[in-house]
């Protein structure tokens, strides 16, 4: 969440410095809980997410949040353990994932739901709660 909230800062950061036009910006994480907190109402979570969230969605109104798989993901290449010559040669390090054609090959599988399941996701839900009250008035003092 941490990481979300400080991509979209330094997006907007360089954006700003940049001072030129920028049709569409496409963010992306490899976390699908993040991604699917960013996209639920901050009311509907728990304080800390709730807080990151609304300034994310308040940073990143319009960019597009996107889902990377760990497998190409550059930023995972070195906590798989790869020695200095093998990151010398790898690819996906220094000129990162083929975005353009994984857009194209699965659009669909790159949006996240915000409906995902899991604990972690649901364990930052508020709990709700529903009450009923009924209420017998005998008009008889």
């Amino acid at each position: 969440m941490s990481a979300c909230l400080l991509l979209s800062k330094l997006t907007r950061k360089v954006i700003s410095a940049l001072k030129m036009q920028i049709e569409s910006v496409q963010l992306w994480s490899d976390s699908t809980i993040a991604l699917a907190w960013i996209n639920t109402p901050p009311n509907q979570l728990k304080t800390f997410v709730s807080n990151r969230v609304s300034q994310i969605q308040q940073l990143s109104k319009d960019f597009q949040w996107k889902h990377i798989s760990s497998e190409v993901n550059p930023a995972d290449v070195l906590s798989r353990g790869q020695d200095i010559k093998e990151l010398a040669a790898n690819d996906l390090w220094w000129k990162g994932p083929d975005l353009q054609n994984m857009a194209v090959a699965t659009p669909n599988s790159l949006r996240v739901s915000s409906t995902v399941n899991g604990q972690c996701f649901t364990n930052e839900l508020k709990s709700i709660s529903k009450v009923t009250l009924k209420l017998n008035i005998d008009s008889f003092y």
